[in-house]
């Protein structure tokens, strides 16, 4: 049987500073897979990079996506710094017995641009919208910046829940410095069914601060709102922590980044158990501890002290985002000396 491998991205990227400030990033590269093809692999080689300054795939499509293909790539540098790297991607081609991965379908915003000629920033909110055709629902969005200054960026703070059809409605946040600009669009992914789709119904803990560096358990309420039953599935618990003493405003909408840390991923040889059929209600237990410092950079770290958010995501076992749930903010203050 044949087995025919083809190139489908080639680009290299290059970043640098004469600046006494470092800097970081995120480049995207959208593709086409060829009909009658899958996406097969990713191969990332830097080509050249001063100290401290380098970059990683962050995001790829999964093994045997058609269709279209996005990779993500984060990237860093420091002071008079520099990073240059190659990126590929690779296809194969579809043996003739098997069966390809269900539909998706790419979706995109309006482009949405700010900006100013004044000594003064700005910032606010837009809400783009994003309509699916008949038969399709959400899976995933992501940001795409086509054009920003220093100390202009954007972020997504809303989203619809996983399975959502119809018009869909998002808010993003921007903000830029003097004589800057931010522009950008959304990117959405929408899958033709709804096979497998999760809903949080409860969540059983004790929303304490105390539980910060400390073991926490909890009882996950969980139903099948989707049409096949499902019988393992995957969690990932995401911390998110704005420090208090993070630096300035400046500093962070300079290097725009949710503090984010996962405490929890379930093991490959250890998937959760649930068994649960179309609309039929099932509990699972996840056991982790709450961090109580976020590295932020590779040199600086924070106390406790902050604005903590816990996030709660479920996957089918074959990797698909099937639920999400943010299920608690609270905060820490300084000690008093």
């Amino acid at each position: 049987m044949r087995n025919i491998t083809k190139k489908i991205l080639d680009k290299t990227k290059s970043h640098y500073t004469g600046f006494i400030i470092g800097k970081k990033g995120d480049d995207y590269f959208e593709f086409n897979i060829p009909e009658g093809y899958q996406y097969h692999k990713t191969v990332y080689k830097e080509l050249d990079s001063t100290m401290n300054s380098h970059a990683r795939v962050e995001k790829k499509p999964s093994v045997g996506q058609t269709g279209r293909g996005l990779i993500k790539v984060h990237w860093w540098y420091n002071a008079f710094g520099k990073i240059r790297y190659n990126i590929k991607a690779y296809a194969k081609e579809i043996p003739q017995d098997s069966v390809p991965e269900p539909a998706t379908g790419i979706y995109y915003s309006n482009i949405y641009s700010h900006y100013t000629g004044f000594l003064a920033g700005k910032k606010g909110d837009d809400y783009p919208t994003v309509q699916l055709p008949t038969g399709y629902s959400f899976k995933k969005v992501e940001l795409i910046v086509l054009n920003s200054t220093m100390r202009s960026g954007a972020r997504i703070e809303k989203k619809p829940m996983v399975g959502s059809t119809g018009k869909l409605t998002f808010k993003v946040h921007w903000w830029y410095n003097a004589f800057g600009k931010i522009r950008y669009r959304l990117r959405v992914t929408a899958v033709k069914e709804a096979q497998y789709q999760m809903k949080i119904t409860s969540i059983s803990w004790t929303p304490n601060p105390a539980i910060v560096g400390k073991d926490v358990e909890f009882n996950i309420g969980v139903k099948n709102i989707g049409t096949q039953t499902i019988e393992k599935v995957k969690a990932e618990v995401i911390t998110y922590v704005r420090h208090l003493n993070d630096l300035s405003d400046a500093w962070l909408e300079a290097y725009e980044e949710e503090r984010t840390q996962v405490v929890y991923e379930t093991a490959e040889n250890n998937l959760i158990e649930v068994n649960a059929g179309p609309n039929e209600e099932k509990t699972i237990t996840l056991t982790f501890q709450i961090p109580e410092t976020i590295q932020a950079t590779e040199n600086i770290s924070f106390s406790p002290a902050g604005e903590y958010k816990v996030t709660i995501i479920i996957y089918h076992e074959s990797g698909i985002q099937i639920g999400g749930y943010v299920i608690y903010s609270f905060r820490i203050d300084e000690e008093d000396d």
